[in-house]
């Protein structure tokens, strides 16, 4: 190796079975020693460790610092993730638009897809936190929501929906886009009523 070269070390551990890869930047003279630093790691069971050399799963990212990075060149196109079961090899996918796609909510948007009659399911803590049906319906704390939106307070005291706002933050119901029923509060009061010119029947 020469001052400043780069070399690359590739090894199967005849005990283990294990290929292993290693890198260095190699210091010292011309066929002197050179220390090289594993890398990546294929076992004999078929996982890849990249950063280390227990991996536990099909692919194990080991670092102080880990970013991954899947990007699309082509402006119209998607980049996407994509898991599958064994019923469906794509059932859920998470994808960003290319700056000039005007499908999937336009430029840049984001994606969340199921395309299985099944929920999603977000968790924090431990425990449940959110659901969005295969009907729409979203639940916080509901692992089964009946509307639209369903929130479970616990019973935990204070806890419920909360509408802020500098500028008079309102809750507003409305039916076939005719009648409104509105709540709305600014710094000075509250109000209650509709908004449509319609009767507000208790």
């Amino acid at each position: 190796k020469t001052t400043g070269g780069y070399g690359l070390y590739y090894q199967q551990n005849t005990g283990s079975g294990a290929h292993i890869f290693a890198t260095t930047t190699a210091t010292g003279s011309a066929d002197g020693t050179a220390t090289f630093s594993e890398t990546l790691r294929i076992t004999s069971a078929g996982l890849v460790g990249i950063g280390t050399s227990g991996p536990s799963e099909l692919l194990h990212v080991e670092g102080p610092a880990i970013n991954f990075m899947v990007r699309s060149t082509l402006a119209s196109s998607a980049t996407s993730i994509k898991w599958g079961n064994d019923l469906n090899n794509k059932s859920t996918e998470m994808w960003v638009n290319g700056s000039t796609r005007s499908s999937d909510g336009g430029a840049s948007a984001f994606n969340i897809y199921q395309s299985a009659a099944a929920p999603i399911r977000i968790s924090t803590n431990g425990s449940h936190a959110v659901t969005i049906d295969s009907s729409q319906r979203v639940g916080i704390g509901v692992t089964g929501p009946t509307k639209s939106l369903e929130v479970a307070a616990g019973a935990t005291s204070g806890n419920g929906i909360l509408v802020t706002g500098s500028s008079s933050p309102q809750i507003l119901l409305t039916a076939n886009g005719s009648v409104s029923i509105q709540m709305q509060a600014d710094s000075a009061a509250g109000y209650f009523g509709t908004s449509t010119n319609h009767p507000l029947n208790f």
